[in-house]
């Protein structure tokens, strides 16, 4: 929402009519007048004359009540993080379990920040090619990060240093994957095939094998006994880790259209967002079972999506500017948030419960510009700050709890916020 208070300073001959309006009128109008028009419609009332000068306190009072039906969205402070050396765009963020430090990619090399004192902690090398992939483990400070030369490394975020070299692939690798305990990783190559690695030992124990396409995405589920995966023989296939079965084969349609995740997983739920002309298609399916849940259509390209923390929603991000928010077990769409000028680029929720996690996730947006939403009193999805920028967001990541918010972007600088700041 536009900032009010400076729009009216120019204009005091207008205040004493606008001052006596009850609240109901201040409801209406805001119903129907953005504020360039409620500016707009007050320079109309000029026979208001200088006589009626309002004093002091009636000028104090109507800008009160106008700021109410106005709101100001919160002033966040950023904070900025950018290596002389690196002015490249950030093409992949994680963060470690604990929030405090973010892992991001720049051609082939790894950043690490520490967010408590916005320094640069450590340059991890090693790669010979571009990171194609990067994962980090959700309990343990470790990362995984795959490059277009095929190899895979593994990271100890504690001593900043290299665990392991796993070496196997021939080819660019598309996607990693690592077990929450840490012990065990997946990666997919640009082939038909993916590789089970032991991180203790450093080696492979498992080739699975049944795509007939290039895989272009893995994940594992909620209790990682499981890995999904998805090619461009339009399939997602289920593995079991403990046989290294493939347990399901569901149809899924891979386009090149959405964001560089193919598929979302809560738990032992996937969701999969794609262009199926002439709509946007989002297939819901229980990998336990292998059944398809629901199918969701909306008429505008998808671009990127998240799952939001404690239920079953899913947000989904399109090319019109706009988040819709999915109740994926009933089909309903609870809420169509407008807060974008350009397409939707990416999407962030908390990763783990907290406080503020159910309320809050973040969209960033071609227009540069990031925006917070939350749920207010009422249960309603809105609008909770707007995060300005000078550079296209090219992934966006949120602490556990919901509190922080990171963002990389396309001139290779780290942005954090505060959502704890002025109530954001």
């Amino acid at each position: 929402m536009c900032a009010v208070n400076d729009e009216v300073e120019d204009c005091p001959t207008l205040l004493p009519c606008w001052a006596l309006l009850p609240s109901a009128a201040w409801y209406h109008v805001a119903l129907w007048l953005d504020l360039p028009s409620l500016r707009s419609f007050m320079l109309s009332c000029k026979p208001c004359s200088e006589a009626l000068r309002p004093a002091p306190e009636f000028r104090a009072a109507w800008l009160d009540n106008l700021a109410h039906v106005f709101p100001r969205d919160p002033v966040l402070q950023e904070r900025e993080m950018s290596h002389p050396d690196t002015n490249t765009h950030i093409r992949f963020l994680a963060l470690t379990p604990d929030g405090t430090k973010a892992v991001v990619s720049h051609l082939d090399k790894l950043l690490v920040w520490d967010l408590c004192t916005d320094t640069c902690a450590a340059t991890l090398l090693g790669h010979a090619g571009e990171v194609s992939a990067l994962a980090a483990s959700p309990t343990e400070p470790l990362a995984v990060s795959g490059d277009a030369s095929g190899q895979v490394l593994v990271w100890d975020l504690g001593t900043m240093s290299r665990r392991a070299q796993l070496a196997g692939h021939i080819g660019a690798v598309k996607a990693v994957a690592m077990t929450s305990c840490g012990k065990k990783a997946i990666s997919a190559k640009n082939d038909t095939t993916l590789k089970v690695w032991d991180l203790e030992g450093g080696t492979c124990t498992a080739v699975l094998e049944g795509h007939t396409g290039d895989v272009v995405d893995v994940q594992l589920t909620g209790d990682g006994q499981c890995a999904v995966s998805i090619g461009c023989d339009q399939t997602l296939r289920v593995w079991d880790l403990g046989s290294n079965q493939c347990r399901h084969v569901l149809p899924a349609v891979v386009d090149r259209i959405t964001s560089k995740k193919s598929f979302f997983i809560r738990g032992n739920i996937a969701a999969s967002i794609a262009w199926v002309t002439p709509r946007s298609v989002v297939t819901v399916w229980d990998l336990e079972t292998g059944v398809t849940l629901r199918k969701l259509t909306q008429d505008c390209v998808g671009t990127c999506a998240v799952w939001l923390p404690g239920g079953w929603e899913l947000a989904v991000g399109f090319d019109d500017g706009c988040v819709r928010v999915w109740d994926v077990q009933t089909g309903e769409c609870r809420a169509v948030l407008e807060g974008h000028r350009y397409f939707v680029r990416c999407l962030a929720a908390p990763p783990s419960a907290g406080p503020r996690s159910r309320a809050c996730f973040v969209s960033g947006s071609v227009d540069h510009n990031l925006c917070v939403w939350g749920v207010s009193e009422d249960g309603r999805w809105q609008r909770r700050a707007v995060l300005t920028g000078d550079a296209c967001t090219t992934c966006l990541a949120m602490s556990p709890g919901g509190r922080y918010v990171v963002a990389g972007d396309e001139r290779g600088r780290l942005r954090a916020w505060d959502l704890g700041a002025r109530g954001a």
